[in-house]
């Protein structure tokens, strides 16, 4: 993967109890990215995908995966912490080597039944 979105997060979002959520990714549509917006449009419905728009929709999902936000969740159980954990750092190698739309949409997939959907 050649292609790399900078680590810049949000941090002026707050929860329902008025606490801020530190580290929210910026969704796919407003990061200002060369090329992504059309890479992710081509992606979600259907367009032909070259190699170049691949590699930009899997360094977003990496983006995506690596936010500060999903690993700073407060859990009632450590175990629950490390499998979510786990799963985040399973997904996030599946979209360092994802490069075709099946693989794609396996780790968008993934990140739906965690509750991040990123697109």
């Amino acid at each position: 993967m050649g292609y790399h979105l900078p680590p810049l997060y949000r941090d002026d979002v707050r929860d329902a109890h008025g606490q801020p959520i530190i580290g929210l990714p910026i969704p796919w549509h407003l990061y200002m990215a060369s090329g992504l917006n059309a890479a992710v449009r081509a992606y979600l419905y259907g367009g032909a995908l070259s190699l170049d728009a691949i590699d930009r929709v899997g360094a977003f999902l990496v983006y995506w995966l690596d936010a500060p936000c999903w690993r700073s969740h407060r859990w009632e159980r450590e175990t629950d912490r490390a499998e979510y954990e786990a799963e985040l750092d399973a997904l996030t190698e599946r979209a360092h080597t994802a490069f075709t739309r099946t693989a794609l949409a396996e780790v968008v997939a993934g990140c739906i039944e965690l509750g991040i959907d990123p697109l």
